[in-house]
């Protein structure tokens, strides 16, 4: 076996040579190389084809740049080959990858294959952070491979989704709103542009009452968003007909059957889990009475436990923002990314105060490590297994339930510890 390579590396405190070993760093970033490629080799059989980002990242960038509307569902499709209509993002989400436009479309995605692939070391970093752990690269690149490794990783690869992004700038906001209010607000600016993040994650700030990141976090996504919106206004005749595009735009998205409550096998929100158990789709007013009370609920547990000086308490705070954001409102089953902080605080036992009872650690990781690794409700191994009726309500529900429960167990967790007394913090391993 050979030795450790080990760098002298001084201390920040003392300046005094540490050895560090560079071997873990190597390994672990080898690995992390080895898995993206493959994943990256397997995809691109038969030729890559990111179809999230072609529909709502490539063409409506080059869309805008053509001086045409993608919000204009009907024109959208006659004019670019795509299969989806652009999803309500905020206009601020195509400023963010205008450089992709410079590609052609073959090159463009490998080049976000590639910055995918990136982030999502950058997202086990801020992981790591979250859950008071020293972020290492080794550890970075050990958490990533974990991550692209896992359903939601590895469809978001695989898919071309935006939702790395957005996860990182939820965790981002949640993390230092505090401590860094300014890059907490660029973390929240960066999930408003995407309002099934943004909106629950300021909903979750403000009853903890971080009221600075919110509104700083809300300007800048409007700063962000202010030049392509105009330039949106401009192409589709002026603000009324805007608004009529944005909502046709909303209207033909939540009519795909691939986001329908009781159509959808990927769905994984309250609502959803509510369909299958009712055998019909909730109403309007029963779907946004479902977000009320899951928000609802989480906001008074993260109020309550705001002001709790403990570590512990500080990331069940998180980790239970995380499960709100996800089963509060409508999201698939590649947002099931945002479990990385709850699940990686479970597994190093940083995710409550240590007065909770450690059966409750176990059964959280077990309900959450379920969706995470759950490949059984993949779109073609449920058409290769041909389940249909209740065997395929029960197998699409998995996702959705052990979210909902695992909820449900934070929630009680965040009640009843909100009121503990502070306990000291644990230094970083």
């Amino acid at each position: 076996m050979s030795p450790d390579i080990t760098l002298q590396v001084p201390t920040a405190h003392t300046g005094v040579a540490r050895a560090v070993s560079v071997r873990p760093a190597l390994v672990a970033g080898g690995l992390f190389l080895v898995v993206s490629s493959l994943l990256f080799y397997r995809s691109s059989i038969g030729g890559l084809e990111l179809r999230d980002f072609r529909d709502a990242i490539y063409y409506p960038v080059v869309s805008l740049l053509d001086g045409n509307n993608p919000y204009d569902t009907a024109a959208y499709f006659r004019t670019y080959p795509v299969q989806q209509e652009f999803p309500p993002y905020l206009p601020g989400l195509l400023a963010l990858h205008l450089p992709l436009a410079l590609f052609h479309y073959d090159a463009a995605q490998i080049v976000y294959f590639a910055l995918t692939a990136m982030l999502t070391l950058l997202l086990a970093w801020v992981t790591l952070l979250a859950c008071g752990l020293s972020a290492t690269v080794a550890r970075a690149c050990a958490l990533g491979t974990l991550i692209i490794l896992s359903r939601p990783g590895c469809w978001n690869l695989a898919l071309g989704q935006v939702t790395v992004p957005m996860v990182i700038g939820t965790y981002l906001a949640l993390r230092f709103a505090e401590e860094r209010p300014w890059l907490a607000a660029l973390g929240l600016a960066l999930a408003l542009l995407k309002p099934t993040y943004g909106v629950p994650v300021s909903a979750l700030l403000l009853a903890r009452k971080e009221i600075r990141v919110v509104l700083l976090g809300g300007v800048i996504a409007g700063l962000i968003s202010a030049g392509p919106m105009v330039a949106l206004i401009h192409a589709a005749g002026g603000p009324a007909n805007w608004v009529a595009s944005l909502r046709d735009s909303y209207a033909g998205f939540t009519a795909d059957p691939s986001a329908g409550a009781t159509s959808s096998p990927d769905r994984v929100d309250a609502a959803v889990l509510a369909a299958r158990l009712l055998g019909h789709a909730p109403s309007a007013a029963e779907a946004i009475g479902i977000s009320v009370l899951v928000l609802g609920l989480g906001a008074l547990a993260v109020w309550r436990l705001r002001d709790a000086a403990n570590e512990g308490a500080r990331t069940l705070s998180n980790g239970l923002a995380c499960l709100t954001v996800l089963t509060c409102m409508y999201h698939q089953a590649y947002d099931i990314l945002a479990v990385t902080l709850p699940l990686t605080a479970l597994a190093t036992k940083r995710w409550a105060p240590a007065s909770v009872r450690p059966a409750l650690r176990w059964l959280l990781l077990v309900m959450l490590s379920i969706p995470a690794a759950n490949y059984l409700c993949a779109g073609r191994i449920l058409s290769s297994l041909d389940v249909t009726g209740p065997g395929w309500k029960a197998l699409t529900a998995v996702n959705g339930a052990a979210l909902t429960a695992a909820w449900c167990v934070y929630l009680l967790v965040a009640l009843r510890n909100a009121r503990e007394s502070a306990l000291p913090v644990r230094e970083p391993v």
